[in-house]
């Protein structure tokens, strides 16, 4: 009878520390139809909705293209082996879901000294895994593969229309807009937040100049022009005079310090279903801090629904995958950033690099990196970092400068920090990094986290500790909540909202990807 009791209270005990384990939050739970829960601030801002990112939203899986041609390696510079290549895939007619086929490189190393270019839709870059060694060998800053359409998307002004109310909270996806908008569902728009002076006076972005920098006078103060930001949305539902867009707003738009509109646009010479697969990429370098070799893996511009799955970067100095500003809807799936080759100082070793909108960085892994995942200045959001690890941090993860809006940081783990602060006057006065910046059952050893006046940057469910003491400012102390303890029922933000969105089950990422890929040299 002791024995029973010994083991009845040892597990009563064991029960009432994985209660103590596991957190909650008042901004968000599981409601009784198994679907998460919203509950508003007093402004009525939510957590924003950030699922609809990476290929076509989330809403189907990235396609398998079949290969319609192989090439293997030959000996010495391989340019214009796989260049040429790829424009007898560009020449093939697209099928039904836009997808020409796949260009399969067999394995073996290319010496490329030079850029490929994807310039069309549909077309793939398969590799035969680590197998397919694609090696830089130009003594110069250079993008290996770079998926790059012609023009870009530009506003329609001529069909902008004001939204109606004076206060637009985060999180909102219907808006009031003027009778006889003309708006139908379907239509790709976008949601325009148009600051003011005084927003900047607000956030203190009117003295940056004032702030000595490493040069002397370098710093700039924001305008109201630069901070003009443009969302992509698409309409999915039209109610007389309200709408309802595919996104959330992830910022606020108070009529105080902020106009919003929604308007169409266009969006010329882009390319779509493109992808690059199942590669080893690497680099040729002189020293630990040279300068002059492969510089970004993979990059996207002017591109729609592109991605980068099951590839392996070592030795760039910038990055494994960059999204320009001009790219969105990119999903970058289960890669690694190895060991950057470049001096440890701003502006290289930016991992996994999003400058563009309504992006996916899901299950990968880095070593060595300063920003591994980051966004950069004015990104439109949202953007997702998801089941991803950091080893051997050489800087903070998180939004890196001036006002990127809407990322969410979902089970990241890292050595160092993730951060959302004001940067005040580092490099030319980043000041305000991000708001709407969310870090979800994230682990690190340090998170410091402020809230820019009016808006919002969370820490919740995450391991370390959390600081409103920032590098530079101090004060204005971001939301923290569950400091210690994964949310319940919740693990993966991302994955529930999606799933929530969609009407599926959760279906669980891949399990955390080991920080260290095998050297192969």
């Amino acid at each position: 009878m002791k024995k029973l009791f010994i083991i009845f209270t040892s597990l009563c005990l064991l029960t009432l520390q994985a209660m103590a384990q596991t957190g909650t939050t008042s901004w968000v739970s599981v409601g009784s139809d198994g679907k998460l829960k919203y509950n508003p601030d007093e402004k009525g801002n939510v957590i924003p909705d950030f699922s609809a990112v990476g290929y076509k939203n989330g809403d189907v899986a990235i396609p398998t293209a079949t290969v319609v041609k192989t090439i293997s390696a030959v000996s010495g510079d391989n340019t214009s082996n796989i260049q040429n290549a790829i424009n007898a895939v560009a020449a093939l007619p697209m099928n039904t879901d836009g997808i020409r086929g796949a260009l399969l490189l067999k394995a073996g190393t290319y010496n490329i000294n030079s850029t490929v270019y994807i310039s069309s839709s549909g077309i793939v870059i398969r590799g035969e895994g680590n197998g397919t060694i694609l090696m830089a060998t130009k003594t110069a800053q250079y993008s290996l593969i770079t998926v790059n359409g012609s023009g870009g998307f530009s506003a329609n002004t001529s069909t902008s229309k004001k939204i109606q109310g004076t206060y637009i909270p985060i999180g909102a996806k219907t808006f009031t807009l003027p009778a006889g908008h003309g708006f139908v569902a379907g239509d790709d728009v976008m949601l325009q937040r148009k600051p003011n002076q005084a927003w900047i006076n607000m956030l203190g972005m009117n003295v940056l100049s004032k702030i000595p920098c490493d040069n002397g006078g370098c710093n700039t103060d924001w305008t109201p022009a630069a901070y003009t930001i443009n969302y992509l949305r698409k309409i999915v539902a039209v109610n007389g005079n309200t709408i309802t867009l595919d996104a959330p707003n992830v910022d606020v738009i108070d009529s105080k310090y902020a106009e919003g509109f929604i308007m169409k646009y266009t969006w010329s010479g882009k390319i779509e279903n493109s992808g690059v697969e199942s590669l080893y990429i690497d680099s040729k370098y002189a020293n630990a801090n040279d300068e002059n070799h492969g510089w970004h893996g993979v990059s996207f511009s002017n591109s729609k629904n592109g991605w980068v799955e099951n590839v392996e970067v070592h030795h760039f100095g910038y990055a494994a995958v960059t999204v320009n500003e001009s790219a969105a809807w990119i999903s970058i799936l289960n890669c690694k950033n190895i060991d950057p080759i470049s001096q440890t100082i701003g502006g290289r070793k930016y991992s996994f690099n999003i400058n563009g909108q309504r992006n996916l960085v899901k299950n990968c892994s880095t070593k060595g990196g300063r920003h591994d995942y980051v966004t950069g200045a004015q990104t439109a959001g949202p953007n997702a970092f998801v089941s991803s690890t950091a080893a051997n941090q050489q800087a903070d993860i998180g939004p890196h400068h001036r006002w990127g809006t809407g990322a969410l940081f979902d089970n990241i783990k890292g050595d160092f920090e993730q951060n959302a602060q004001n940067r005040l006057g580092y490099g030319t006065g980043h000041g305000w990094s991000g708001a709407q910046t969310m870090y979800w059952n994230c682990t690190s050893p340090t998170f410091r986290i402020n809230n820019p006046t009016q808006h919002i940057n969370w820490a919740i469910g995450c391991k370390g500790t959390v600081t409103d003491v920032g590098n530079q400012y101090n004060g204005s102390p971001g939301v923290t909540q569950s400091n210690g303890n994964f949310i319940d029922g919740i693990q993966y933000l991302y994955d529930k909202q999606l799933a929530d969105r969609l009407n599926t089950a959760v279906v669980p990422p891949n399990p955390v990807p080991d920080n260290l890929a095998k050297e192969k040299r």
